[in-house]
């Protein structure tokens, strides 16, 4: 993607599912190792909330353009 061309929609989606898993994980992780849940579920519910959360992302910025 060029600096000064619009943003295309695969970027917006890849860019938006990639920072709000990151997020996810970077919060939920620690938060689940404190509840005692083990990894094999905490990092399957963070990567499940990233990519709903960035696709609700997606189609608020798509309905603003």
């Amino acid at each position: 993607m060029s600096s000064t061309g619009p943003a295309t929609p695969r970027y917006v989606i890849t860019m938006a599912t990639l920072i709000f898993t990151i997020a996810f994980l970077a919060i939920g992780v620690p938060a689940g190792y404190a509840l005692g849940w083990p990894w094999y579920v905490t990092v399957p519910v963070c990567l499940v909330a990233g990519i709903i959360v960035g696709a609700i992302a997606y189609r608020a910025w798509k309905s603003s353009q």
